[in-house]
């Protein structure tokens, strides 16, 4: 058997989801789950739900259940989703900034943020670095301080980064930046983001559902290859099969997940190669869904069963796994940025 494939399934935890919701959240995980054993979670989560007011205890209690039950059983890892709304960042003892937002879709990217979920768009790259590092800080302690494994994954909201903060998650201990999102400005509304968010940051056009795992060069957050061969002790793990019931681009092409993750299958059995996709859902939808009855748990389940049965071909080895678990098989990846398909 030749190459590896590594399947991440991950969820967005944005803090938008009334904790009264919890139970539904946790019930469509679980579902999935039941559906396809196999699953390993990266779920992505907020500590607004630990730090700010007005939060439903009883609902939090659940997500933390959940997520001590998938620690202590080595099924899951629980990593940090950071979208910076000003109630979390004040109680993180930081004075929030209302700009710039990834939400901004002036010509001149000026604009702030503005009053629905205030904070919710503002970019991490617009703090400074002394609070930016008391923002991190703040919210390894909130994980700890609720009995949770230190998290060692990231991903900041907007998936704004620059290379002085991927130092700086590094030098905290993180070891895998899941960020890299597969759009282009060429994506039509309304599965793309604003024009402020591809003139502010730089993944624009640079990410493909063809990308696959690499690690950071210190000078820059894009895949390789690189002009200069310093890198960080971290790992990007691109959201190549993207999120909820969303379209799947390839530049401005709409794609099949299923089309794409067979161009991975093939590239690691052709190749010898590993690579990995990553797969993944809103928490505070699929609240509103149940498992098997509505439009996310739909691509989910189409595409994990397809997954399934490319992996019984036995042609290349398929692995469920979840984002800090890939870190090893991508350290040494500092030239590949892509799988090829077909006559590419």
């Amino acid at each position: 058997m030749a190459g590896l494939v590594n399947v991440l399934v991950f969820t967005n935890f944005e803090g938008f989801m009334p904790l009264e919701n919890a139970p539904s959240a946790v019930d469509w995980f679980n579902g999935a789950t039941k559906a396809h054993p196999e699953i390993r979670w990266t779920h992505m989560f907020t500590p607004r739900y630990l730090l700010a007011d007005g939060n439903d205890r009883t609902g939090r209690k659940v997500l933390l259940q959940h997520f001590q039950d998938l620690q202590s059983s080595n099924s899951g890892e629980v990593g940090i989703h950071l979208h910076l709304y000003t109630d979390m960042v004040s109680a993180m003892g930081v004075e929030p900034i209302n700009a710039p937002s990834g939400r901004d879709d002036s010509l001149k990217c000026d604009q702030g943020d503005g009053t629905d979920a205030p904070g919710y768009g503002v970019l991490m790259t617009g703090y400074s670095t002394a609070d930016r590092s008391a923002i991190l800080d703040a919210a390894i302690k909130a994980f700890e301080d609720q009995g949770l494994l230190r998290p060692t994954t990231f991903c900041a909201g907007y998936s704004a980064t620059d290379p002085s903060l991927q130092a700086m998650l590094a030098a905290k201990g993180f070891s895998v930046s899941l960020a890299a999102q597969p759009l282009s400005r060429s994506v039509p509304p309304p599965f793309n983001y604003s024009r402020c968010w591809h003139k502010l940051l730089d993944w624009s056009g640079h990410i493909t559902p063809r990308t696959i795992p690499y690690r950071v060069n210190r000078d820059s957050i894009l895949p390789p290859p690189h002009d200069k061969s310093e890198f960080l002790d971290l790992v990007e793990v691109p959201l190549n099969m993207w999120v909820d019931a969303f379209d799947l681009f390839d530049g401005d092409q709409s794609v099949s997940r299923e089309d794409m993750f067979d161009c991975h299958y093939d590239w690691a059995r052709d190749n010898d190669g590993a690579t990995a996709v990553a797969i993944g859902v809103h928490a505070d939808v699929v609240a509103g869904e149940k498992w098997g009855s509505g439009p996310i748990s739909k691509v989910i389940d189409e595409f994990l069963s397809h997954v399934s049965k490319r992996s019984s071909e036995g042609d290349t080895e398929v692995v469920l796994a979840t984002a800090a678990e890939v870190v090893d098989r991508f350290l040494k990846n500092t030239t590949i940025s892509e799988v090829s398909c077909g006559k590419d």
